[in-house]
């Protein structure tokens, strides 16, 4: 207002007047705001350092803390479980063991079909049809993807639960041993070692593979042998057409 009576003495136009008087409202309304902001952030960055700090993960001492907590976990994780299922559309399971065994599960179409699905997948990874992808089946990554469910399984458990794992992780070893083996005979059978053990109709399918194989081996053989052709022949009509070229200008 004092600048605005200050310009008045000049005897400036009322509408230069009314336009200094708004730009000037319009600034000092700017730095009020800029001021608050600052203020929301100072409180912002002080309630943040008021929260509460990380909290550590280890096995919690006492029953009623621990079975609070597990109540709170079981529900998070099943409302995460439910929202990938349906923001990402993923077939998705999840089993939970409680200490005493109880059993809590999710699952967007079954539990069970989802296992099932789970072993078909692990089954069609173990038949190889050749050597090499026998070969390949049998390495650090594929044993990796053995134990990696399509479902989560979570255990909150004492010593109980931990054995239960334990004799489930047993299973899952033994079972793959036997694919592993499984997979080294059948890498001998197609070398034609081992086939006493073998009836009729294990040496039929044996024999099918085989032939499979080597029409496969042959087909490739036979582009690989025509690519060359191709290539050798363009290159040498390559060189004809330069030595063409090369004459006729030299004659000329």
């Amino acid at each position: 207002m004092q600048n605005l009576i200050l310009l008045a003495r000049f005897h400036l136009p009322f509408s230069l007047l009314l336009l200094f008087f708004l730009i000037s409202t319009f600034l000092q309304t700017q730095r009020l705001i800029s001021m608050e902001g600052g203020a929301s952030d100072e409180v912002a960055e002080s309630s943040k350092k008021i929260g509460r700090g990380k909290i550590e993960i280890k096995r919690i001492e006492n029953t009623t803390n621990r079975q609070v907590t597990f109540c709170k976990r079981r529900n998070g994780l099943l409302k995460k479980a439910y929202e990938l299922s349906v923001l990402c559309d993923a077939e998705v399971a999840l089993v939970i063991f409680s200490t005493r065994g109880r059993l809590y599960e999710y699952a967007n179409n079954s539990v069970r079909g989802t296992i099932e699905r789970y072993k078909k997948a692990c089954s069609d990874a173990v038949n190889p049809p050749s050597v090499t992808e026998a070969n390949t089946q049998v390495s650090f990554h594929s044993i990796i993807s053995y134990f990696t469910t399509t479902f989560l399984l979570v255990s909150f458990s004492d010593f109980t639960g931990v054995e239960h794992l334990m004799k489930y992780y047993q299973q899952e070893s033994a079972k793959l041993r036997r694919q592993i083996r499984d997979i080294q005979n059948l890498n001998r059978h197609i070398l034609g070692d081992s086939l006493g053990s073998l009836n009729l109709k294990e040496l039929k399918n044996l024999e099918g593979r085989l032939e499979k194989g080597i029409s496969r081996v042959r087909s490739k053989k036979v582009n690989y042998f025509c690519f060359l052709s191709i290539s050798y022949a363009f290159r040498f009509l390559s060189i004809s057409y330069a030595s063409s070229i090369y004459h006729l200008h030299y004659v000329i």
